[in-house]
């Protein structure tokens, strides 16, 4: 199945830019917190994430580029066997698949271009029939 779960934009100023994408295109973050946030699209998710944030969740590294794009899958189990299968197909393994700090399971590789790609299961976010990522609904909502 074809599947973009998440855009990750690296952001320096996290307050402006939740600022600038309400004003521009009236967007209202999902999910809000200290290095990140979350806006729920149409099939995808957005996230916007300072440098320092990256770092630490990502590959420990300096950011790469402007974006990193991610592939959620509804297992660990299916994360190793989608590292593996990019692996044999020409990617450059960049961060074995781990158990991570917001209680996910992810690994990155970077494609032939060097473009960064996660592949990640996160257990609270719903993957529905036709493969579209959710974010869960909002505590008293």
């Amino acid at each position: 199945m074809q599947r973009l779960s998440l855009i990750s934009l690296i952001v320096d100023d996290l307050p402006g830019a939740i600022t600038f994408y309400g004003d521009a295109f009236g967007w209202k973050p999902h999910t809000r917190h200290d290095s990140l946030v979350f806006y729920q699209g149409n099939g995808f998710v957005l996230g916007l994430m300072t440098p320092s944030g990256w770092e630490e969740e990502a590959t420990g590294q300096p950011r790469p580029g402007p974006a990193c794009v991610a592939i959620n899958l509804p297992s660990p189990e299916e994360v190793d066997t989608a590292v593996a299968q990019a692996v044999s197909a020409g990617a450059t393994l960049v961060k074995d698949p781990v158990t991570v700090s917001w209680g996910g399971y992810s690994g990155y590789v970077t494609d032939p271009w060097n473009n960064l790609i996660e592949i990640a299961h996160n257990p609270d976010w719903p993957i529905t029939a036709d493969g579209r990522t959710l974010l869960p609904p909002l505590e008293g909502s």
